[in-house]
């Protein structure tokens, strides 16, 4: 894709049940029936290439009125895929140019890698913020797609 990503449509998920998706999934059924419920409270937006999950309101510790997305982006092949520029031209696809996102590697004690299932999290409201901004990162852009440079690093042309 490369930063240009065709148009979403919505889509519709299966409901599964509970004690299916347990035994399926080697979970417990506790655990099963918060994915599940978890599930239940998400959209999906499907593409020839993509289908993206996002859940509205996941839990998390940040207080009282603010809202949080989670995109949880998958391909359709069940293939990886980890282009920056293609979660880029999702996160702007669905969410917004101007909306910051943040792919979390995390303690290994917190590691959810069971599919090819790439997580993106939007600070989508904050009180007294106009556009949320992670306070870390860079101030100012820079986009530089030149691919011959004097220096001998190549970038690849914009997609």
């Amino acid at each position: 894709m490369n930063g240009r990503m065709p148009k979403f449509e919505r889509g519709i998920l299966p409901s599964v049940p509970v004690d299916e998706f347990a035994r399926k999934h080697r979970l417990s059924p506790e655990d099963a029936a918060s994915i599940v419920k978890a599930t239940g409270r998400q959209e999906a937006w499907l593409n020839h290439e993509y289908q993206v999950n996002i859940d509205k309101s996941p839990p998390h510790g940040f207080g009282d009125g603010v809202v949080i997305w989670h995109l949880s982006i998958k391909r359709r092949d069940k293939r990886h895929v980890h282009d920056w520029r293609d979660l880029q031209a999702i996160k702007n696809a669905l969410v917004g140019e101007e909306y910051e996102a943040v792919e979390i590697y995390p303690a290994e004690s917190r590691l959810v890698d069971a599919a090819n299932q790439y997580h993106l999290w939007v600070f989508i409201e904050i009180p007294g913020e106009l556009l949320p901004r992670f306070p870390v990162g860079f101030t100012t852009s820079e986009i530089d797609y030149s691919t011959d440079r004097k220096d001998g690093s190549r970038q690849r042309g914009r997609g």
